[in-house]
């Protein structure tokens, strides 16, 4: 897999990447609870493509995967507090 970072030239292709995301995720009980259009849409994209954010991994010069970079955490993908307090307290038994 080739990993580059995505420029502006590249945002159709990473739009219709997360538009096909979204839609298979309509069936997925377990995935992100994206709606293209909402979150993510490609006002945003744009923007952290010119931000310099967005990398793509190519497989034979197809995009496999998208992923936008950030740094901090988010507090939309904290882990549930069961799993935060298992964590800070180490491995269970086993």
């Amino acid at each position: 897999m080739q990993i580059k970072q995505a420029t502006s030239a590249d945002l159709e292709t990473v739009c219709q990447f997360y538009q096909e995301v979204c839609a298979q995720q309509q069936g997925d009980e377990y995935g992100a609870d994206w709606h293209w259009g909402v979150y993510p849409n490609r006002d945003l994209l744009a923007d952290r493509i010119d931000n310099g954010m967005v990398v793509e991994g190519l497989v034979n010069g197809q995009v496999a995967t998208v992923g936008i970079l950030t740094t901090g955490e988010d507090s939309n993908y904290r882990p549930p507090p069961i799993c935060r307090q298992q964590e800070l307290s180490g491995p269970g038994p086993g």
